[in-house]
Order: structure tokens, then sequence, then C-alpha cells
């Protein structure tokens, strides 16, 4: 479970009235932190230095284009919402 604070509730429902269709609160929240995750993974293996073109390597390479496709759906709020 997440608490939020009422001024960061308030952002987080404002960029979901960006998007189209809104998600819930829940699934918008989810899908922030998961971007979060996603970079904390490819660190961990990072920090083992993996030989260029191992399986750790990509791995790691995989996370960090989840991470950047994430982060770019979270950017695309700041786009003005679609009207039908």
């Amino acid at each position: 479970m997440v608490r939020l604070q009422p001024d960061l509730l308030a952002w987080v429902d404002a960029q979901r009235a960006r998007l189209d269709p809104a998600p819930s609160r829940p699934e918008f929240i989810r899908h922030v932190l998961a971007g979060d995750h996603f970079v904390w993974l490819a660190k961990q293996i990072r920090a083992g230095n993996p030989a260029p073109g191992s399986s750790g390597d990509q791995q790691a390479t995989l996370y960090e284009r989840i991470a950047h496709d994430l982060a770019e759906a979270i950017s695309a709020t700041d786009a003005p919402r679609r009207t039908p």
C-alpha cells in the first residue's frame, strides 16, 4: 500500500487526467513505480560488472529499455489530452 501526501496525490490526479483514457489511480501509481524498479534492477546487475554481450548485460539492457519506455509513457502525460 502506498500513502501519498495530498499535494502529491493532486499531482497524480492531474497527470492521470491528461491521459486518454485516464487510468485508475492505483494503475497509474504502479506504472510510475514499475519504472523505478526496473532502473534499480538494471543498476544491481551492472554493479556486478557483467561482460559485454553476456546474459547479465542483455538483461540489464532490457530493464533499462523497459524503464525508458515507461518514462516516455509518463512524459506523454505532459502532452495535451486528445479530444474525441
